[in-house]
C-alpha cells in the first residue's frame, strides 16, 4: 500500500549542464561561490539538466554555510524539475544544520512536492533522524497526509527506520493514525512489510494490537496475508490471548489469511503452534483447509491435514475437495492427491452436488481431469435438478471436461436423463454447444431421444428454438430428418423457429435440399405460428422463402390464415407485413372468415384490439367498411358491435372506435335480437353505456324474448353497469 513517495534527488545531478556557480555550490566551495556571486554577468538562477539551482546544489553540498551564502543571492523556495524545493532535498541528502539554515531563510516547511509530500515526509522516508528533529523544533505538521493520505510517521516505518520513529513518537506524532483509504494502522503496515524492528518498536511505544482496518483485518491478519514469520512471530508473543481468533469482516481468522494470501507453510505452523482454532469457519462457512485447498497452498495443506484438520461442509456444502477445484488450475492435481490420501470422501456432497459435478460446472478441467484418475463416480446426479456432470459440461459447452467424462463411460452416463428428461446430447443441443455434439453424436449418443416435458422436446427443435444454427446444421449432419415432427405436437423444426423468431435458424432450415414445410396437428403453418407468437423477423424469413408452398392452401384446420391469426392476437406489425407480401402469401380479403364465420375484424374487437381494427380500416377495407361491420357470426349473429363489449380497457377502446370513427350501428340485433346494449348489460363495463346512449342507443330496448339490458344487468350481476343504467333512466321488463 505505502509506496514510497519521495524520489530520491541524484547526487550526481549536477554534473550535466552545471555552470561553475552550481559546481561550486554542489561542492561546498564557499570562496568560489562568493567571488562567482560578485563576479558581473554570472547568471545567479541558471538550472541544469536536472532543473537545479545553485541552492538545490548547496543544499546537496551539505555545508550549511555553502547555502548561506548562495541564500543571500537567492530565494529558497524555487521547485527543480521534480518538483522539490531545495528544503526537499535538503531533508533528504543533507544535514540537520542545512535544513535548519533553510528554516532560517523561511524556506516553505509545508511545501508539497508532486506527491504532496511535505519535507518531514522526505525526512522521516529516507531515515534522516537529524532533518526530522530539526523540522519538528521548526513546528513541521507531524500529521500531514501526502497522496497516499499517509503521516511522515508511515513512511519511516515503511523503511523500518527506528530511531526515526522512535523521536516522532516522543514529538507526539499519533500512533493510532491510519491512511485514510483502507483504515491501515502504523502496526498494519509494519507486519505487510516484515519491518520486525518497526513492529517491536511500535509495540513498546503501545501502539494497538488489534486494531482493525476497513476489513476488519489487524495486524496479525496483514502479517499472517504477507507470510511475514517474524512480525508474526513478534504479535503473536506481545497481543492480548484472544487476538489470534479475531475475525474480520468476512470472518477471516489469521489462519485464514495466511491460508488464503501467503500460504507460508511456516506462518501456518506458527498460528497452529501458538494454538489458534484450526477449524474455525469463515462467514462462508470455510475452513483454513478450505482456502488453502482453492489457493493451491500446497504446504499450508500439507501443515493443515498434518494437524487433523476436519473434513466438514461449508455453507453451500463444499468440502475441502470441492475448493480445490476452484480457482487457478495448476497444482490441482497435487491438492486433490493430498486430500485423498487424507482420506477426504470424494463423493461428499450435500444435495448431490460431488466435487466432480461441482467441477464440471465450473469448466475446472484439470480438476475433472484429476477426480476420474481418483476414481470419481461419473454416474452422480444433483437431487433436485438430477443433471450429472456431463449434463453440466454439455451444457456450458465444456468441450474437454465432455470428452474427459465420455472416455470410457457407459451407456448409462450418455444416456442420463434430468427431471425434464434431458440428456447430455438434448442439453447440447439447447445450449447451442456445437463441438459437444459432435462429441456426443460420436460416442454413440441417442439423436432421437426427447425430454420428458409435456411437449417432449426433439434435439432439433431445441437447437432451432434457441436459434442455435450451428447445432441445427450438426444434427442434420448426423442424420436426423429435418421434417421429422413431434409426435405430440406435430410441431417441426421449422416451428420451433417460428414461434421462437430465430429468422438465422429459418433462413438455414431452406438451404437443405430434403427439408419441407409442414403442419402441426392444429394445421397451423409456420406462418401461423410466428402471426401468433409476434414473431415478425421469422414472419418476413418465411414470407421470402415459402412462396408456392404457402399460397394455396393458407389456412389452418379451422380455415384461419395468417393473417386472422395476427389479429387475434394483436399483432398489427405481422399484419402489415403480411399485407405487403402478398405476392409471397396469397391475396388477402380482409372479409375473409374462418369456420364459425369469424373475420380478422370481428375478432380484433372481440380481443379488444383496437390497433388492429384501426389497421383494418385504414389499410384494408378504406371502401365500405359498414359491410364489415354489420357481417355476423355463424352461431349467434353476433356482429363485431356486440363483439367489441367485453370487460377491458381495450374493449372500452375498440367501442369508442367503432361510434366515433365509424358511426356503428347502435341498433344491429343478434339472432335473439340483442343489441350491443343489452351485451353491456352482460358483460359490459359502465362506461360502455354513455358511449351507446350518447350514439344514440335506446336504454330500455327490448329483445326477441321482452328483456330489456337492465335486465340482464340484473341476470348476470353487474352491479356497476346496473347502477349506470338506472341512473340514465333504465327500467326493468
Amino acid at each position: 500500500m505505502c509506496r514510497r513517495r519521495c524520489r530520491r534527488c541524484s547526487p550526481n545531478a549536477c554534473k550535466s549542464g552545471d555552470t561553475p556557480l552550481l559546481v561550486a555550490a554542489r561542492a561546498g566551495q564557499l570562496d568560489c561561490i562568493r567571488l562567482l556571486l560578485k563576479q558581473a554577468g554570472v547568471a545567479k538562477d541558471t538550472l541544469n539538466k536536472a532543473g537545479n539551482n545553485a541552492l538545490h546544489c548547496a543544499a546537496l553540498s551539505g555545508n550549511a554555510d555553502a547555502v548561506r551564502i548562495v541564500l543571500s543571492a537567492a530565494v529558497p523556495n524555487v521547485p527543480n524539475k521534480e518538483s522539490y524545493l531545495p528544503l526537499h532535498v535538503a531533508a533528504m541528502h543533507s544535514t540537520g544544520e542545512v535544513v535548519r539554515a533553510l528554516l532560517d531563510a523561511e524556506a516553505g516547511i509545508e511545501a508539497l512536492d508532486s506527491t504532496k509530500s511535505t519535507p518531514l515526509h522526505c525526512a522521516a522516508y529516507e531515515g534522516k533522524a537529524d532533518n526530522v528533529r530539526a523540522l519538528l523544533a521548526a513546528g513541521a505538521n507531524k500529521e500531514a497526509l501526502n497522496e497516499d493520505t499517509v503521516t511522515p510517521l508511515f513512511g519511516a516505518v515503511h523503511y523500518g527506520h527506528v530511531e526515526v520513529i522512535k523521536l516522532m513518537a516522543e514529538a507526539g506524532c499519533n500512533l493510532a493514525a491510519c491512511d485514510q483509504n483502507f483504515g491501515i494502522s502504523l502496526l498494519h503496515h509494519a507486519a505487510t512489510e516484515g519491518k520486525v524492528e518497526a513492529l517491536n518498536a511500535l509495540i513498546k511505544l503501545g501502539a494497538n494490537l488489534t486494531a482493525q482496518d476497513r476489513d476488519g483485518d489487524t495486524p496479525l491478519h496483514a502479517a499472517a496475508a504477507a507470510g511475514e514469520l517474524g512480525a508474526l512471530k513478534a504479535l503473536l508473543a506481545a497481543a492480548p490471548a484472544g487476538a489470534k481468533e479475531v475475525k474480520n469482516k468476512l470472518g477471516l481468522t489469521p489462519l485464514h489469511s495466511t491460508a488464503q494470501d501467503s500460504g507460508a507453510r511456516e506462518v501456518v505452523q506458527a498460528l497452529l503452534d501458538a494454538g489458534v482454532n484450526k477449524d474455525a469457519t469463515t462467514t462462508e462457512g470455510d475452513t483454513a483447509l478450505h482456502l488453502a485447498a482453492k489457493a493451491k497452498h500446497l504446504e499450508a495443506v500439507r501443515a493443515l491435514l498434518a494437524a487433523g484438520a476436519a473434513k466438514v461442509h461449508s455453507k453451500g456444502g463444499h468440502t475441502a475437495v470441492h475448493r480445490a477445484v476452484e480457482g487457478e488450475a495448476q497444482g490441482t492435481d497435487q491438492v486433490l492427491e493430498l486430500l485423498a490420501k487424507a482420506g477426504f470422501n470424494l463423493e461428499a456432497s450435500v444435495g448431490g452436488v460431488t466435487a466432480l459435478t461441482h467441477a464440471a460446472r465450473l469448466g475446472a478441467t484439470e480438476g475433472v481431469r484429476k477426480l476420474l484418475a481418483l476414481g470419481a463416480n461419473r454416474a452422480a446426479a444433483i437431487s433436485d435438478t438430477k443433471n450429472t456432470s456431463l449434463h453440466l459440461a454439455a451444457a456450458l459447452g465444456h468441450t474437454a471436461i465432455v470428452r474427459l467424462l465420455l472416455d470410457k463411460a457407459p451407456a448409462a452416463v450418455r444416456e442420463a436423463r434430468n427431471v425434464s428428461g434431458h440428456t447430455p446430447l438434448l442439453m447440447a443441443a439447447e445450449k447451442g454447444s456445437d463441438e459437444v455434439l459432435k462429441l456426443l453424436l460420436a460416442a454413440g449418443a441417442d439423436k432421437t431421444a426427447m425430454t420428458t416435458n409435456p411437449d417432449s422436446w426433439q434435439a432439433l427443435e431445441l437447437a432451432a428454438k434457441n436459434g442455435h444454427t450451428g447445432a441445427c446444421k450438426v444434427l442434420v449432419e448426423a442424420g436426423i430428418d429435418v421434417n421429422q415432427p413431434n409426435p405430440k405436437t406435430g410441431c417441426t423444426p421449422l416451428h420451433r423457429a417460428a414461434e421462437f423468431n430465430k429468422a438465422d435458424v429459418i433462413d438455414m432450415l431452406f438451404t437443405l435440399r430434403s427439408f419441407r414445410s409442414k403442419r402441426d396437428f392444429r394445421g397451423y403453418a409456420a406462418l401461423h405460428v410466428a402471426a401468433e407468437k409476434g414473431s415478425l423477423e421469422a414472419t418476413k424469413a418465411l414470407l421470402k422463402e415459402m412462396g408456392d408452398q404457402f399460397r394455396n392452401d393458407p389456412t389452418d384446420k379451422e380455415k384461419r390464415s395468417a393473417f386472422i391469426v395476427a389479429a387475434i392476437y394483436g399483432h398489427v406489425d405481422i399484419m402489415a407485413a403480411l399485407l405487403e407480401n402478398q405476392g409471397n402469401y396469397h391475396r388477402i380479403e380482409p372479409d375473409d372468415t374462418d369456420v364459425y364465420g369469424y373475420s380478422a375484424c370481428m375478432y380484433s374487437a372481440r380481443h379488444g384490439h383496437v390497433e388492429v381494427l384501426k389497421f383494418l380500416f385504414e389499410k384494408t377495407y378504406r371502401m365500405n367498411s359498414s359491410l364489415a361491420l354489420v357481417r355476423p357470426d355463424r352461431a349467434t349473429q353476433e356482429a363485431t358491435m356486440h363483439l367489441a363489449i367485453g370487460k377491458t380497457p381495450g374493449h372500452t377502446a375498440v367501442l369508442a372506435y367503432l361510434l366515433k370513427s365509424l358511426a356503428a350501428n347502435v341498433g344491429i340485433k343478434d339472432k335473439t335480437g340483442n343489441k350491443p346494449i343489452h351485451y353491456v348489460g352482460k358483460r359490459g363495463l359502465p362506461e360502455m353505456v354513455d358511449l351507446l346512449v350518447d350514439a344514440g342507443a335506446d336504454i330500455n330496448s327490448l329483445n326477441d324474448n321482452n328483456r330489456r339490458p337492465l335486465d340482464m344487468a340484473i341476470e348476470a350481476g353487474n352491479t356497476a353497469v346496473q347502477k349506470r343504467m338506472m341512473e340514465l333512466g333504465a327500467r326493468r321488463s
